[in-house]
């Protein structure tokens, strides 16, 4: 080993103490982000609790043929003028393109995979490196009405499907939930397996433990135990992220997903978009030293942070005192 020879460990540990400032950052928790007491922070990495496997989970039983579609990295979501944006950061597009192996949804799937190709812009050249850090760069969105009716209503079964689940009060979401969500489609409504595959939410999908009610009686006893929601967690009212608010992501699920691989996989990003967003996100730190306009963007996010956090003060007084009253009229 020479001199100015790393080791491993060391490696590791720096490789480590980025993960931390990534995190630190993205969640709001450094100093400049301004969260005090006073503001209820924007959900740390318990957000994530649920894709921790255990021993019984089943998730290291996944058949290798349905892993692609089981274990998929990639989800849509709809934008602002309810067109199809597709979201996959963790892994290379060409690694999550499905196999046509449903001959009745091959080009369901075709149109699919020619998407997630086109969703991101893919460098060939410095310049192009460059123009992808750009804060006008966006992912592509995609109408529905571009596609065969077959894939618009692949898509509306699957958000379908996301809003439907979060009301069956599922306690976790692993292989084990998948695979008895899976033969309840396909022995109860007749679907054929490999269309349920395609429909059910994927086990890297976002979602979130819904906190039970602190009051065990009607109408708050539904909500008595932790159950799981499909989607993102609404924080103030629905303001969004610092980082999203002041346009560094495109939208609060590409930074979800960046956390997701901080957090559960707790490594770095390793693909051109993931590592793009850290590049934005240190752009920007940056420019709040000097330039005029990040500044004034960032005291509008304080003042916008403030009224959602009177207004977040103001409906659950108003929650606490309604559900104290019928606590007590029961009691």
């Amino acid at each position: 080993m020479s001199l100015f020879e790393r080791s491993p460990e060391m490696e590791g540990s720096e490789q480590n103490l980025r993960i931390q400032i990534y995190k630190a950052y993205l969640l709001e928790h450094t100093d400049d982000d301004l969260v005090t007491d006073h503001y209820p922070p924007l959900g740390g990495e318990g957000e994530y609790s649920d894709y921790n496997c255990s021993e019984h989970c089943g998730c290291d039983q996944i058949p290798s043929q349905d892993d692609c579609v089981v274990n998929r990295h990639h989800f849509h979501y709809r934008n602002d003028q309810n067109g199809i944006q597709w979201c996959c950061l963790i892994t290379d597009i060409a690694s999550e393109k499905i196999l046509p192996k449903f001959v009745a949804l091959g080009r369901c799937i075709d149109e699919m995979n020619w998407m997630l190709e086109r969703t991101y812009f893919r460098p060939e050249s410095i310049a192009d490196v460059i123009a992808m850090a750009m804060p006008e760069f966006t992912p592509v969105s995609f109408q529905p009405k571009q596609f065969s009716l077959q894939l618009q209503s692949l898509v509306l079964a699957r958000e379908y499907l996301r809003q439907v689940l979060s009301t069956l009060k599922l306690p976790t979401y692993h292989y084990k939930q998948f695979l008895y969500l899976q033969n309840c489609l396909v022995n109860r409504l007749g679907t054929p397996a490999a269309l349920a595959k395609f429909v059910l939410p994927g086990l890297k999908e976002p979602r979130f433990v819904s906190l039970p009610s602190a009051i065990p009686y009607f109408p708050y006893y539904k909500s008595a135990k932790s159950t799981i929601v499909f989607g993102i967690r609404e924080f103030l009212g629905g303001l969004p992220p610092r980082f999203v608010y002041n346009g560094v992501f495109q939208s609060k699920f590409e930074l979800w997903q960046l956390l997701f691989e901080l957090s559960v996989y707790n490594r770095e990003p390793k693909t051109d978009v993931g590592l793009n967003y850290i590049h934005r996100l240190y752009s920007y730190l940056r420019q709040l030293d000097s330039d005029t306009e990040a500044i004034y963007q960032e005291e509008d996010f304080i003042e916008a942070k403030r009224l959602a956090y009177i207004a977040y003060c103001e409906i659950k007084q108003v929650g606490n005192i309604t559900e104290l009253d019928c606590y007590r009229r029961l009691v």
